[in-house]
């Protein structure tokens, strides 16, 4: 297993150097791309354990909008994504930095030159001495999922998909949500089949209703 930094957020997959992937949308569709979400977790606030976000329990979104924010260098609609510019009125979001990785992105943040959005299962593999990972609320969740070529059909990948959803269902990433099913629909009755169905209801309760013969 690899990791690929923010300029892919298909990381590898569109180049084929990859045959399925981890990835975190958004993403734009590909006739070659099948995409399934695992599951979804709320997204943080990290920050430099010196600044005085560091000691709050939690921050809406529309309080830290105005503060200078580390980007990542990637295709705009996932950059944005990640920047909350939905959540902005339009307005350009301050940048103090931009990093092509995470491990850039956290030398940013503990230099000072900014702040960022990121997974909240962020913290879990990540954490380091000088970051804060601080709950955010207002902000839309981040999925997880996992994507593959759908043009290959190899059965290797197919046995993944299906193992990576034997384990997104444990729930075992603390705070994420897996996707539920939607409910199934009993099966309709064709048009042409429902006059029938009724006529042979009918006929069955007369023939329970019949006088018996001597």
């Amino acid at each position: 297993m690899r990791s690929h930094d923010f300029a892919d957020p298909y990381v590898g997959l569109a180049n084929g150097s990859v045959d399925i992937a981890f990835v975190r949308p958004p993403l734009l569709m590909q006739d070659w791309l099948s995409i399934e979400t695992l599951f979804v977790e709320p997204r943080v606030l990290v920050t430099s354990s010196s600044s005085p976000l560091a000691a709050r329990d939690q921050v809406s979104v529309d309080e830290v909008l105005d503060e200078a924010f580390v980007a990542r260098k990637a295709p705009e609609y996932w950059r944005d994504f990640w920047l909350a510019t939905s959540s902005r009125d339009g307005n350009t979001p301050v940048l103090g930095a931009e990093v092509g990785g995470v491990e850039e992105c956290f030398e940013a943040i503990l230099s000072g030159r900014g702040i960022a959005f990121s997974q909240a299962s962020t913290q879990r593999y990540y954490d380091r001495p000088g970051l804060a990972f601080i709950p955010v609320t207002g902000l839309l969740h981040s999925p997880l999922a996992i994507a593959w070529r759908n043009d290959l059909g190899a059965q290797t990948v197919s046995d993944f998909v299906e193992t990576a959803r034997m384990l997104a269902a444990l729930e075992l990433v603390p705070l994420a949500v897996t996707p539920q099913p939607p409910p199934l629909k009993p099966p309709e009755v064709p048009p042409e089949r429902r006059g029938i169905h009724n006529e042979d209801r009918d006929a069955r309760d007369k023939e329970e209703v019949r006088p018996g013969v001597p």
